[in-house]
């Protein structure tokens, strides 16, 4: 079992249909370029927030704190354990009323509440716009704040036509005012509404909730009670902080400097008017009611899963959401986020269904993260989780095994590894020790021995292991075998230290975050590992016959952001005479994945395509002639993709090799 291919596959073929999704992610993101140059303490204020969530998730003495404030201002506080006990909460404080209203709130997604409380008989209207649109057609939403933003005017038009049994023509302001005057009945009839938090601040004992509609502010006021469903991780220690909170999330979410509301709700509405008599409810509910649902936060600690602020800025430049939408991630929490606190908080085959082996591990969300979340760890620890239930596809298990077995992930006989070497006569032992690792050393074997006669002319002279050298458990590692990855690092860190290494040269990023990470769980401090770019940067270039070449760059995912290495690279290849470097629109820190990573690629061949199709279209934009990289796992994934295209797809290192060569043999 895996997720289910035959439903990704139709999921790639419609993937037109989330056009409208793209072009509302655009304006979000241009909106946010518009805006930046005024959001001048923009790094400020994510560096506090982070700060902030760190200071508050799990903090159990700060959420007491909160609710004993909060109960002193006049809110009535529930603790729902689960999303059972959080329904049953509702249900009760609904009582016998048939008619509800509610904003939009992640939480009650979550919990599945619409379903749950019409299975009851009550009438739940959603009155945001575009959840009211979502709710009718019985689509998915696509982002936190813009749900209805795959849909055009013209499609909105057709579901409102159905609904309202009258043709409506596909104008904005004709549609919007439909709804609102269906919605203005529902609010005047209502007497219980339910809205979601933003924030809570512990030390006032205050809601922050923030909306563009209005909406949010006539379900608070709904004539019986307001229900605010929520979760502890909202609890800041004051409103400064939730101010902050609100502020960068309005920015991440819609590119605006500031909502059209921030409503901050301290008490339920009461006058003192009359003689200083207190009277309650005088614009307003008596009743308010808060209700935290814990399901599994508790039991998470201080996870940094808990940060996440629902902007939805990762959404914005996710390659697997880009191709298949919110079939990437969990109701109330969209792709890679959503996936993450599935494998931590679900079952297995809940987080198999949420698309647990569908990340690339590109790291684009946490760069896009207004508190850089990092979710790749704990999609690595859920794919351990999920494939000890069996739901590893069989290409990924066959990957691992094979590790384990023949020491590389293609079960290829451990002798042919060597065969690259063959007449280089390379010393065992010495300061500096190539590693080519597996992709080189088994699927291009000649890369491997142009970079080692490089490394040479560069004056770093290196060493190689030969048949001591393993497999540096990479996939074993972003699949989520622990243990085969610990074994694998063992064995040759054991290696490197009988070969006297000090500084290990390396191929693959993939390989290199494999043995940074091995260097800090064994704490071998007294190796250095560089990229074979950055070893290289020495060698000198004379001019090259052939006339001038355009050439665009594609930075590999965890060799860019992983692992922060931009500049090498550009530097070998911009001091190449007659060489011009183009760059594409997204590179460097905002580079798009190629859709290979993470084990995508074995695993879901069809997926890892598309990905990379955007790639290869963004490479051909620029112009150039030629697209470069530095990564086997990149090469392989856009060359097959180009390989009938009108771009050639080329290692960096081999196209090095071939003009070093050139000018030594002239």
């Amino acid at each position: 079992m895996s997720f289910d291919r035959q439903r990704l596959k139709k999921l790639i073929d419609e993937q037109d249909s989330l056009q409208g999704m793209r072009s509302a992610f655009h304006t979000i993101q241009e909106r946010q370029k518009e805006n930046l140059p005024i959001m001048k303490d923009l790094e400020e204020r994510k560096k506090k927030l982070r700060k902030v969530k760190e200071k508050s998730i799990g903090n159990d003495a700060l959420f007491r704190s909160a609710v004993e404030n909060l109960q002193k201002n006049g809110f009535r506080v529930e603790i729902a354990k689960n999303d059972r006990k959080a329904i049953e909460l509702l249900l009760k404080e609904i009582g016998d009323e048939k008619l509800v209203v509610k904003s939009k709130s992640n939480i009650s997604k979550e919990v599945n509440l619409t379903h749950a409380l019409e299975e009851k008989g009550i009438k739940i209207v959603e009155t945001d716009l575009g959840d009211r649109i979502i709710q009718i057609s019985g689509k998915e939403p696509v982002h936190p704040t813009g749900p209805a933003a795959h849909l055009t005017r013209y499609q909105v038009a057709d579901i409102l036509s159905e609904h309202f049994k009258k043709k409506l023509p596909p104008d904005p302001d004709i549609l919007a005012e439909m709804v609102r005057q269906e919605l203005d009945g529902y609010l005047k009839q209502a007497n219980i509404g339910i809205t979601g938090a933003n924030a809570i601040a512990a030390l006032e004992g205050a809601a922050v909730i923030v909306h563009n509609e209005g909406n949010v502010t006539r379900c608070s006021q709904a004539q019986k009670k307001h229900i605010i469903l929520t979760t502890r991780d909202k609890v800041v220690p004051c409103l400064d902080d939730a101010m902050n909170l609100v502020k960068l999330q309005t920015f991440f979410a819609t590119g605006k400097l500031i909502s059209a509301h921030i409503d901050i709700i301290s008490s339920p509405s009461y006058t003192a008017d009359i003689e200083k008599k207190i009277f309650k409810g005088m614009h307003g509910p008596k009743d308010i009611v808060i209700i935290f649902v814990d399901s599994g936060r508790t039991e998470m600690g201080r996870s940094e899963l808990l940060y996440c602020i629902s902007c939805g800025n990762c959404l914005l430049t996710c390659p697997v959401y880009d191709i298949i939408g919110p079939a990437f991630g969990t109701k109330g929490h969209m792709g890679g986020i959503g996936v993450a606190l599935s494998g931590k908080r679900g079952t297995a085959k809940e987080a198999d269904a949420s698309g647990i082996f569908l990340c690339s591990s590109c790291g684009l969300c946490k760069e896009q993260c207004p508190v850089s979340i990092d979710i790749c760890q704990d999609i690595y620890d859920a794919r351990g989780k999920v494939s000890n239930d069996g739901l590893m596809s069989a290409e990924q298990k066959a990957a691992v095994t094979s590790i384990r077995n023949y020491d590389n992930p293609w079960m290829q006989p451990r002798s042919a590894r060597t065969k690259w070497a063959k007449g280089l006569k390379p010393p065992s032992k010495g300061n500096i020790l190539y590693y080519p690792g597996c992709s080189l050393s088994f699927l291009r074997p000649e890369l491997a021995k142009m970079t080692f006669e490089l490394l040479q002319e560069s004056g770093n002279n290196p060493a190689y292991l030969g048949d001591k050298e393993v497999c540096c458990g990479s996939i074993a590692r972003k699949l989520g075998d622990k243990d085969s990855f610990k074994s694998q690092m063992e064995k040759l860190f054991d290696a490197f230290e009988k070969a006297g290494a000090k500084k290990i040269v390396v191929s693959c990023p993939g390989c290199m975050t494999s043995l940074k990470a091995g260097k800090e769980m064994l704490r071998k401090e007294d190796i250095e590992v560089i990229h074979a770019t950055e070893a290289l940067t020495n060698l000198n270039f004379n001019r090259v016959a052939g006339g001038d070449i355009k050439v665009t760059y594609h930075d590999p995912c965890e060799l860019g952001r992983g692992l922060d290495i931009y500049e090498p690279p550009r530097k070998l290849i911009k001091s190449i005479p007659g060489i011009e470097l183009l760059e594409m629109e997204l590179s460097k820190k905002d580079s798009a994945c190629c859709g290979a990573g993470a084990g995508l690629k074995s695993g879901y061949p069809e997926l890892a395509e598309a990905i990379s199709k955007k790639r290869i279209k963004m490479a051909k934009d620029t112009g150039a002639a030629i697209l470069l990289t530095c990564c086997p796992w990149c090469l392989e994934n856009l060359g097959g993709t180009a390989k009938d295209d009108d771009i050639k797809v080329e290692d960096l290192v081999e196209f090095i090799y071939q003009r070093k060569m050139h000018r030594k043999a002239g």
